[in-house]
C-alpha cells in the first residue's frame, strides 16, 4: 500500500512511509566503503561453526523459512555435484559470532540435512551445546541427477559422498563488525531486492538483535496492544513491530531526529540493542502505561483523528479509520505524561474523571484540526519540520493541562454544564459534542458551538 498521510490506511497497521525511501542516507565518506572479506568455507566449517553457536541461524531474524523439500534437495544435490551456488552473506557481530544476512533458505536446508549427526555428536562431546532451535531432519526428494539418493537421509548415504559433501566449499561474503550500520542496512536491503523484498523492519529484526529487539517484539505481541488495532495476532510482516520501534524513537530521540526516517529508526536499535535490565523496565512501563490512557481517553476512537465538519454537515465526526502519525502522537504524548496524569486520576472521584477526559478529548481535537497538524499528516510527513509541528503542538497542549489541573479542570467543568443545559449548536440547530464544542460570543453571550461553526461566523462563508 501506498502511504496516503490523512486518507488512512484501511484498518492496517501503521504505513511504511514511501516517500522516505527516496531520501537518501547520510552516510560519512570514511565509512562508505564496506571492507568485506570474501573467502571459501567448507561445509563442515559452517557445520562446526552452527553446532558451537557461533553462526547464528535462527528464524526469528529473517523471513520464515518457507523451501519446500524437493527445493531444499536440489540444494544438497548442487552441493554434492559441486555446482556453482550464490554466496552467503554473514555479519559479524559485536561478540564475534556471526548472523546470516542472505542465505537463511539455503543454510537451513543445509542444517536440516545434518541434523540426524548432532544425536550421535552430543553421545561423544558431553555438554556441547545445543544450536538455537530444533530444526526438522530432511529426507531426500526430487534429485534430478542423483536420483538414487532420493528418499535417504544424511547417515544412509555412502561415507564417500558425505566426505565429498563435507568438504564442499562455499562461497562466503563476510562483514566485519567494524562496517558502518547504515551501509550493513543499504546491503541488505539491497540483497532483498524482489518480488518478496524485505521491509524495513524485517531488515532491522536481522540487523539489530539483542535485549532491546527481544524487548520490542514482546511489547508488540500483547494482547493490550494488539486490541487498539483490533486484531487477535501479530502482523506477519512486523509492522506491529515497527509501531512499538516507532514510539520509542520519537519519545528518547525525538531531539536528534534526522531523516530519512528509516534511519532514525536504525539509530534507535543502534543505540539501544543492548540495553540493561533497568532500561527495559522503564520503557516496557513508558509503552505499557500509554496503552492505559489512549484507550482510557479515546476509548473506541483511538488513533483516530478527529475532523470539523462542513456546510452539509457542521457536526465533526472522528475519523473511520486509524492513523500510523495519530497513533505516534497519542502513545508518545501519554508515555511522556501519562504518570503526571495518573497521580490525578487516582485521587479523582469518577465525575472528575470523567471531566479530564472530556477536556483532554476537546482540547486534542482543537490540536487535531488546526491547519498546522493537519498539513504535517498530509504531505512531506518525515520533513523536520512536519515532525516538529505534530509533536510541539500536542505535547504543549499535555504539558498544559498536567502542570495546572486545576484550571484543565475547571473549563472542563463548564463544558459539561453548559452541555447538560442544553447540546444544541448556539449558531445551528444540530447537537454539539465535547470534542467538537468551542465557545462563541453570541448576543454578548458565550455559548457553544461547532468548531465549524465558529469558523464561519468568524472568517464568513
Amino acid at each position: 500500500m501506498t502511504y496516503r498521510g490523512n486518507a488512512g490506511f484501511e484498518e492496517e497497521w501503521g504505513e511504511y512511509r514511501d516517500e522516505d525511501q527516496y531520501v537518501p542516507l547520510y552516510i560519512p565518506r570514511e565509512y562508505r566503503r564496506l571492507e568485506a572479506r570474501e573467502d571459501k568455507i567448507t561445509v563442515r566449517e559452517l557445520w562446526d561453526r552452527y553446532c558451537n553457536n557461533d553462526l547464528i541461524l535462527q528464524p526469528d531474524f529473517q523471513r520464515n523459512y518457507v523451501w519446500d523439500n524437493i527445493k531444499a534437495s536440489r540444494y544438497i544435490e548442487s552441493l554434492m555435484l559441486r555446482l556453482p551456488t550464490p554466496a552467503i552473506f554473514l555479519s559479524e557481530e559485536t561478540d564475534g559470532k556471526w548472523i546470516v544476512i542472505d542465505g537463511h533458505q539455503r543454510l537451513e536446508s543445509l542444517f536440516r540435512y545434518m541434523q540426524p549427526l548432532l544425536s550421535g555428536l552430543r553421545q561423544s562431546k558431553k555438554n556441547i551445546p545445543l544450536p538455537y532451535g530444533v530444526l526438522t531432519p530432511l529426507r531426500l526428494a526430487g534429485l534430478e541427477v542423483l536420483s538414487e539418493l532420493n528418499g535417504s537421509v544424511i547417515e544412509s548415504i555412502a561415507l564417500e559422498d558425505r566426505e565429498k559433501l563435507w568438504e564442499t566449499p562455499l562461497s562466503m561474503i563476510e562483514l566485519p563488525k567494524t562496517s558502518h550500520s547504515d551501509m550493513k542496512y543499504v546491503l541488505f536491503a539491497r540483497l532483498n531486492q524482489g518480488s518478496m523484498s524485505l521491509n524495513p523492519q524485517e531488515l532491522r529484526n536481522c540487523l539489530y538483535r539483542g535485549s532491546y529487539n527481544q524487548l520490542i517484539a514482546r511489547l508488540s505481541e500483547s494482547s493490550n496492544f494488539l486490541s487498539l488495532w483490533g486484531k487477535s495476532a501479530p502482523d506477519k510482516r512486523m509492522k506491529h513491530r515497527e509501531l512499538v520501534l516507532r514510539v520509542f524513537a520519537l519519545l528518547h530521540r525525538r531531539d536528534k531526529y534526522r531523516i530519512p526516517f528509516r534511519a532514525f529508526l536504525n539509530d534507535e536499535m543502534e543505540a539501544c540493542r543492548n540495553i540493561q535490565q533497568q532500561d527495559i523496565e522503564r520503557y516496557r512501563q513508558e509503552f505499557e502505561r500509554a496503552i492505559i490512557w489512549v484507550e482510557r481517553i479515546f476509548g473506541n476512537e483511538v488513533f483516530r483523528q478527529f475532523q470539523v465538519g462542513n456546510e452539509n454537515n457542521p457536526t465533526g465526526q472522528w475519523g473511520r479509520r486509524r492513523y500510523d502519525l495519530v497513533y505516534e502522537v497519542e502513545m508518545v504524548g501519554f508515555a511522556q505524561f501519562g504518570d503526571l496524569l495518573g497521580k490525578f486520576w487516582n485521587m479523582a472521584d469518577l465525575k472528575e474523571q470523567q471531566i479530564l477526559q472530556l477536556i483532554m478529548r476537546n482540547k486534542l481535537a482543537t490540536v487535531m484540526t488546526s491547519d498546522r497538524f493537519i498539513d504535517s499528516i498530509n504531505q512531506g510527513t518525515t520533513r523536520v519540520s512536519a515532525v516538529n509541528a505534530r509533536f510541539e503542538a500536542w505535547l504543549k497542549t499535555m504539558e498544559s493541562i498536567t502542570q495546572d489541573f486545576g484550571n484543565a479542570f475547571q473549563q472542563g467543568n463548564l463544558i459539561q454544564q453548559a452541555l447538560s443545559k442544553s447540546s444544541i449548536c448556539a449558531l445551528c440547530p444540530y447537537p454539539v459534542s465535547p470534542e467538537d464544542a468551542v465557545w462563541v460570543l453570541v448576543n454578548a453571550d458565550q455559548k457553544l458551538a461547532h468548531r465549524f461553526c465558529q469558523s464561519r461566523k468568524e472568517n464568513g462563508p
